[in-house]
């Protein structure tokens, strides 16, 4: 049953539609994608409906899962 459980959210986590808000704390978050599926510009139009305007860039990268991450700030400006 211990097993079920991790198994369980992993392939809930695995059906999150891309581009998808990851809330990471703080004053950022990221917005993970799959490079090969969604634009650059998907993605910061995604930012944009989670912030209800304008966002802020930050970073961006690929992680291990092979999936890219954009990292942003809610408002304009830097």
């Amino acid at each position: 049953m211990r097993l079920f459980i991790p198994l369980a959210l992993l392939a809930l986590a695995g059906c999150q539609t891309l581009p998808a808000v990851v809330v990471t704390g703080g004053d950022t978050f990221e917005v993970r994608y799959d490079p090969q599926a969604s634009s650059e510009g998907e993605v910061e139009a995604r930012a944009q409906r989670h912030c209800s305007g304008a966002v802020t860039f930050v970073s961006s990268e690929t992680r291990f899962d092979g999936l890219a991450y954009r990292t942003y700030r809610c408002g304009g400006g830097s």
